[in-house]
């Protein structure tokens, strides 16, 4: 797994990868950690909730009292892998009847804060409950890797054989990354991933379709072309910048990342790849997207988007989770500026 990219004085923030990441359909009952909270927020002051120990979760659900005549109430969620920095997952507002659940990517979570509460009338929403969970049966665990190194490679395989990497380096011509898996059966997303704090990237610059992203049931209306966007971070609903900076981007054949400790260049040998930069901000639960652990993914398959009356499944066959069936292979070549 790679920890550290450098190249001379040249130092990457990417890292912690590559991961092979997919999951499956939520289904099956949901295991909670109950926060223990019933409180009156209406002085407006943030709520911090400390987890016993750091946990892995996806989701959390945060119950808000709405009373009678308030038609819309909304808050800030933020999360915390350690109590002191934090990401902002959401800063918005949700009618009664929008739902109460708030799905992220899998992570280590040691706080949750909720803050910037408000309703229609101007008054502060009482919080009736707040609680967390990881559905491990949708991330299931990848088997042990057997590590192998020689002059200028080193390799991994997992014990079963299911996944494969080969690290080679070739001198100018960059860092090569070889993979390959093996999976059957439905899953919303599936490929790997690497860690890059999302704050980080200043620009997105690829060869590939766009201007825009594209979800597994929105993929037409993109072109062939070189695109860029500059790095943005908007509340769905709240904010109109376009094109939006996080999402999956198909079509891939290079990308050049702007990053605060440089440029760096992956080209892709498979053009079927997507490419997946940060996170986007939580919205309506049926138009949340189920988005995998990382901040910098190359996908197979990429999840698809409902709308806010439906689900991404009862919007027709493309927007039910990818089926997968054998062997996915990829090569992937990083290099430090252009």
């Amino acid at each position: 797994m790679l920890k550290t990219l450098a190249q001379g004085d040249k130092v990457s923030s990417l890292t912690n990868g590559p991961r092979l990441v997919f999951a499956r359909s939520g289904k099956g009952e949901i295991k909670w950690i109950d926060a223990g909270l019933k409180v009156d927020v209406n002085s407006g002051t943030a709520l911090v909730w400390k987890l016993d120990t750091p946990t892995p979760l996806n989701l959390l659900e945060i119950d808000l009292d709405y009373q009678k005549n308030i038609n819309w109430a909304g808050f800030k969620l933020e999360i915390s892998p350690d109590g002191q920095t934090w990401k902002t997952l959401y800063d918005a507002t949700r009618r009664s009847g929008d739902g109460k659940t708030y799905e992220f990517p899998p992570q280590t979570v040691a706080a949750v804060r909720l803050s910037n509460f408000r309703q229609v009338d101007g008054k502060f929403p009482p919080l009736k409950g707040m609680r967390a969970a990881y559905q491990a049966e949708r991330f299931p665990a990848v088997p042990a890797a057997k590590v192998s190194s020689g002059e200028n490679w080193l390799a991994a395989e997992t014990e079963d054989g299911s996944a494969k990497f080969r690290w080679t380096l070739s001198g100018s011509a960059g860092l090569k990354l070889d993979y390959s898996y093996k999976l059957d059966g439905d899953f919303t997303y599936h490929g790997i991933t690497f860690d890059h704090p999302e704050d980080k990237f200043r620009s997105v610059k690829w060869l590939g379709d766009g201007p825009s992203r594209v979800w597994q049931n929105r993929l037409r209306g993109t072109e062939l072309g070189v695109w860029e966007i500059a790095r943005n971070d908007i509340q769905p609903g709240e904010s109109w910048t376009f094109p939006e900076f996080q999402g999956c981007f198909g079509g891939l054949r290079w990308t050049r990342l702007a990053t605060e400790t440089g440029d760096l260049t992956v080209s892709s040998g498979d053009a079927q790849t997507y490419l997946r930069v940060g996170t986007p901000r939580i919205s309506h639960p049926n138009t949340t997207v189920a988005f995998p652990a990382g901040d910098l993914s190359f996908l197979k398959a990429i999840p698809g988007i409902g709308s806010k009356f439906s689900k991404p499944e009862d919007s027709g066959p493309s927007g039910k989770p990818a089926t997968a069936s054998g062997e996915y292979r990829g090569t992937l070549v990083f290099r430090f500026g252009d």
